[in-house]
């Protein structure tokens, strides 16, 4: 028999979407799977259409528990998987084809310990356009973890290759003998964290060169909570992938970059919500006068133009170059953020 295969799929209030995320992983060309739903502790009728689902579906396995979040959800779907291979969906996104059998064969012909694949992106704005792009990054397979240090910043900057823990198929085994969860400290980045745990363990890698996931993100659900503390909240994760860099004795340049990015991202959002101009003063000088930034700015090289830009707005903390740059780079986000990329975690 074939190696048993579990989809985990943490559910929040999604009774509308949830029924087709599980249909998309039931319906592939694979017959050992099993699907693990955590209800956490949903307010709508989520509950009950998983209960339904259940009792017509024997692979299907619900799990209700109290709100505790996607982290912790995903550590519980971890806890009550049996499978060989894991595979994780999220319960607004769908599976696309029959992408399950083949990356199971992938993984076994080739004795790979990880298999990435691309996704479907559809970004839905505010006003309802949408627009699809293919995230497919046929990199080189990676034989052992020489290859693997050699090419990890292929894969960082690969576009969105390790910030989602969706369209990858893992080795259980290696998930429970090293321990790896997800971290549930994390306000954003918990994903990148996984994965850059797993990464470690990981000897043979390699990517499987077609879509197998379709996430839809909307513009409005990116923008309108505002996070008082973005800078704090958030820069665990990058602390966490200077950590990684210093322990694989790698370079710590895109650290030091993601910290100046993740600075410009605390005054947009403040630009975005219309911050207060004594609020917005303090975070310029309590993120510039953080260890983070001290440490960000310190023998810094700018490489290309976005790091130059990036750069020179930062350095020296003037709020009124800063607060200039935020407000133009909203517009530019606003106005023509398919057209751009850059590295973020």
């Amino acid at each position: 028999m074939s190696n048993l295969v579990t989809a985990i799929i943490p559910a929040y209030n999604n009774a509308n979407t949830v029924g087709k995320a599980i249909d998309s992983v039931l319906q592939q060309n694979y017959d050992n799977l099993e699907v693990v739903v955590v209800d956490d502790g949903s307010t709508d009728d989520t509950g009950r259409v998983l209960d339904e689902l259940a009792a017509k579906e024997p692979r299907l396995k619900i799990v209700h528990q109290a709100n505790g979040g996607p982290a912790a959800a995903r550590n519980r779907g971890l806890g009550e998987a049996d499978g060989d291979y894991v595979i994780f969906v999220d319960a607004d996104d769908s599976m696309m084809g029959d992408s399950i059998g083949a990356m199971v064969e992938m993984m076994e012909s080739e004795h790979l310990d990880w298999v990435i694949s691309g996704m479907r992106w559809i970004r839905v704005s505010e006003d309802g356009k949408r627009s699809i792009s293919e995230t497919i990054d046929d990199l080189m397979r990676l034989h052992g973890p020489k290859e693997i240090k050699k090419h990890f910043f292929d894969f960082l900057h690969a576009n969105l290759i390790l910030n989602s823990m969706c369209a990858k198929l893992y080795k259980r085994e290696i998930i429970r003998e090293h321990d790896i969860v997800v971290n549930d400290k994390l306000d954003m980045g918990e994903d990148f964290q996984f994965n850059l745990s797993y990464i470690r363990y990981a000897k043979m890698v390699d990517t499987y060169p077609k879509s197998i996931y379709s996430y839809e993100m909307y513009r409005s659900t990116l923008t309108n909570r505002y996070r008082e503390h973005l800078f704090r909240d958030r820069k665990l994760s990058t602390t966490l992938l200077k950590e990684f860099l210093e322990e694989q004795k790698l370079d710590t340049h895109i650290a030091k970059f993601l910290y100046m990015k993740l600075f410009i991202a605390q005054m947009m959002q403040d630009a975005q919500h219309k911050v207060p101009v004594q609020v917005r003063k303090k975070h310029v000088a309590d993120i510039y006068n953080s260890k983070e930034m001290k440490f960000a700015l310190q023998d810094f090289v700018p490489q290309g133009r976005t790091e130059k830009i990036i750069y020179y707005v930062v350095r020296g903390g003037r709020y009124g170059r800063i607060w200039s740059f935020a407000k133009i780079a909203n517009f530019v986000r606003n106005h023509f953020a398919d057209k751009f990329h850059m590295v973020s975690i």
